[in-house]
């Protein structure tokens, strides 16, 4: 039992931060209690900051989520781009899990591996998509 925890409560591997028992991942830095790497959701977390969560409360979030370190980062994408055409772009480069246009010119694909990862950046990294030069990194944030 952590201090100043009770029964079941943890301590999270990645920032130390007391977490109750009943959570699956970190508060403060969103690791997941096995501590295998931290996952994001690109258009914020479940509920928020205040008093209370809105209608819905407690609904299994629908958002993709996805794991940092096999995330790719795509930029300059064309206007009108979707999530599809970017998952086949991602597919063209190793084994793409999924992909998603997050705002105009910018989009996000995952990986299998952090290896693989690192290949598909290489690979994407100044290709030619629908006429547009695009630019890929390792996402970073």
């Amino acid at each position: 039992m952590p201090n100043g925890g009770k029964a079941g409560d943890w301590n999270c591997p990645g920032c130390g931060e007391l977490v109750f028992s009943w959570r699956d991942s970190c508060r403060m830095c969103n690791q997941p209690r096995d501590g295998k790497g931290a996952r994001f959701q690109p258009y914020g977390m479940l509920g928020g900051k205040g008093k209370g969560c809105g209608k819905g409360k407690g609904k299994v979030s629908d958002k993709m989520q996805f794991d940092k370190a096999k995330t790719v980062w795509v930029g300059s994408l064309p206007d009108g781009a979707t999530n599809d055409e970017l998952l086949e772009l991602g597919q063209a480069a190793g084994s793409c899990k999924q992909a998603l246009v997050v705002k105009q010119g910018t989009g996000m694909i995952e990986y299998s591996s952090p290896e693989e990862t690192a290949q598909a950046v290489h690979v994407l990294n100044g290709a030619t998509f629908k006429d547009a030069m695009i630019q890929a990194d390792l996402w970073q944030k």
